[in-house]
């Protein structure tokens, strides 16, 4: 009985430890989806909470990726991977990216296709 819901989870990186705030769900109900915005609802609490970086990724053959290419901040596909990530925050320079990309390969799938 939820309209939307979002779970964020801290990833470490691999190499440097450092801490990252990772999207790991984002749904919205099929009742709620369209009309009532509820989606970008959730997108702005997330932006509000996270200015300094939040990072998802999802498979590159996604059809919600058009979606989530106009409320990103930036967006990179991962080589050698069937996953783009995706980020909101500002300053996220070339160490962060590079951590986004660590995080984002070294994450296991929920589950397989």
């Amino acid at each position: 009985d939820y309209e939307g819901i979002a779970i964020v989870t801290n990833e470490k990186s691999p190499t440097t430890g450092e801490v990252i705030p990772y999207l790991d769900k984002f749904a919205v109900s099929r009742e709620a989806q369209g009309s009532l915005n509820i989606a970008d609802i959730i997108v702005n609490i997330l932006r509000r909470d996270y200015k300094d970086g939040l990072l998802w990724r999802s498979r590159k053959v996604n059809p919600v990726n058009g979606w989530y290419f106009q409320r990103s901040d930036g967006s990179l596909n991962l080589q050698d991977s069937e996953f783009r990530i995706f980020w909101i925050g500002k300053g996220v320079d070339k160490v962060k990216l590079q951590t986004f990309v660590e995080i984002g390969k070294s994450i296991k799938p929920s589950w397989d296709k």
